[in-house]
């Protein structure tokens, strides 16, 4: 039985989430930083999970609040399509709007000085991403 990994994209950081065997809960993996190439992105990310047997990767889809594509939401859907293509394994897309926004406010909230909140906005971003793909199916 694989786990999703959430992912949330970015042009200098992509954060990583994993969910639980009974892909129930989502927990924070890490941070890999981006490469120029994806194919190096790609081999990072895979890297960072290869304790885990994955059977779908879930990426934020960072929509305009209008819910149009936007240039970084194509992005996004280029470097699905090259994971998929290079891992084998079936990428589907969530929209994360506001998402990255949504963690750094809760941090915020909870005390968090700006250089933690800077550390680990990605990898909370992309368990919440991957928590709503959760707790949708």
């Amino acid at each position: 039985m694989g786990r999703i990994i959430g992912i949330d994209f970015g042009m200098a950081r992509i954060g990583l989430a994993r969910s639980d065997k009974s892909k129930i809960l989502a927990s924070p993996v890490g941070v890999v930083k981006a490469q120029k190439k994806p194919e190096d992105t790609i081999a990072l990310i895979l890297a960072e999970i290869k304790d885990f047997t994955c059977e779908l990767f879930v990426i934020g889809l960072p929509l305009q609040l209008s819910g149009k594509a936007s240039p970084m939401s194509e992005s996004a859907k280029a470097f699905g399509e090259k994971l998929q293509e290079l891992s084998g394994i079936d990428v589907t897309y969530l929209d994360e709007r506001l998402t990255s926004k949504q963690v750094e406010r809760s941090m915020m909230d909870g005390g968090v000085n700006r250089k933690k909140r800077a550390k680990n906005v990605d990898t909370l971003s992309a368990t919440l991403i991957l928590q709503s793909y959760l707790d949708m199916h």
